[in-house]
């Protein structure tokens, strides 16, 4: 029963949106913004609201990326950081409890040291465990979707463009599965519409071919996030789950929360299915993931307030509750992008917010 999930009410939380300037179409994010105490900037791990680990803060903008365990069960965990007036950058830091103490931050690219082109920027970054135990990143710019490795010794390899299939291939998510590794990503078909696209990882910066996994995707009136997520539903070694947000026609209406199977582990897909909408609200961000024998599908939500929201099923994606808000804990209400990871017995949310203030934040807390 959903009701069993701990911290799920049936109440929107209050809110407004900002949004990444017009500069960076492909990837602006609502933000919700609510009067918090201001965060000693950059610190780890102090003053944190009950129930919620601030892993860091800045005056500019943090977004989570995503979250992977190492061969010794550390986590590494990516986010973007714009740093001043300079191009958006990605960094890692390492933690042995996604609600415990995290290393200091690792640069990896982007801005004026940016590793292949300095200057350019790097957007949106995931992360997965390859076979070998090295580390796989992926991030996206106008070149298109790069990939990099963090070695054993902690070296990062040089990216390489992994994917492109022409102008708007962005937003990659990656997602390990059987020592398999698919990456789920945005191709624009016209501007403020997107096809999803999936590709295996058949070596670290050589993938294969692309499928089209489902679609459109595209802008809503809370912003242009366009990331799509897949997961294994656990009912069948081969099957997959990929979720999206689809706008309304005309685009720019508010989104709906749709989705895909595979049967053949990501080689090819199904057709799309409405899984769930809420009247008045713009569904943006969802997060699938499969977590006490069900498959749950977070997602940032805005509309008269601002939360986050979910679903989840029983039987593998076939058959879906309704949406209903996740009970926040005091000092977050509002996700820009939600990562979902099970660490032990619990499900954690690994996100990014910012406060009435100005101030933005990094940080997790269990659902």
């Amino acid at each position: 029963m959903l009701n069993s999930h701990p911290r799920i009410r049936p109440a929107l939380c209050y809110g407004r949106t900002l949004s990444r300037g017009a500069a960076l179409p492909l990837i602006a994010l609502s933000l919700l913004v609510i009067p918090l105490p201001a965060h000693a900037s950059g610190s780890v791990g102090e003053q944190d609201p009950s129930g919620v680990d601030v892993i860091m803060s800045r005056t500019v903008g943090l977004w989570s990326g995503g979250a992977s365990r190492m061969p010794d069960g550390t986590w590494m965990v990516v986010y973007e950081e714009r740093v001043g007036g300079t191009s958006p950058r990605i960094y890692y830091r390492t933690t042995s409890d996604l609600m415990g103490t995290y290393s200091s931050q690792t640069w990896m690219a982007g801005g004026p040291n940016d590793p292949v082109n300095p200057g350019d920027p790097a957007f949106d970054p995931g992360v997965a465990q390859l076979p070998d135990g090295t580390m796989l990143v992926s991030y996206h710019n106008w070149h298109g979707i790069y990939a990099m490795q963090r070695l054993l010794n902690g070296a990062l390899t040089v990216p390489v463009v992994a994917a492109y299939d022409g102008p708007g291939t962005a937003e990659a998510t990656l997602n390990e599965q059987s020592g398999q590794i698919l990456a789920a990503y945005n191709f624009r078909i016209v501007p403020g519409t997107h096809s999803i696209h999936v590709r295996q990882v058949l070596q670290p910066t050589v993938w294969s071919p692309p499928v089209v996994g489902g679609g459109p995707t595209g802008n809503g009136p809370s912003g242009s996030q366009i990331r799509a997520t897949l997961a294994a539903t656990g009912t069948g070694n081969s099957r997959l789950l990929l979720v999206w947000a689809k706008p309304t026609n005309p685009v720019g209406g508010t989104r709906s929360l749709w989705g895909a199977i595979s049967t053949d582990g990501g080689d090819s897909w199904g057709a799309p299915f409405f899984i769930a909408s809420r009247e008045g609200v713009d569904i943006a961000n969802p997060f699938v993931v499969r977590y006490q024998d069900r498959m749950w599908v977070y997602f940032a939500q805005v509309g008269d307030g601002a939360s986050l929201g979910v679903v989840s099923s029983s039987d593998g994606g076939d058959t879906w509750s309704r949406p209903t808000d996740v009970d926040l804990p005091k000092g977050v209400y509002g996700v820009g992008r939600p990562v979902m990871e099970v660490q032990g017995n619990d499900l954690i949310c690994f996100c990014n917010w910012v406060d009435g203030l100005g101030t933005w934040y990094l940080g997790t807390f269990q659902v």
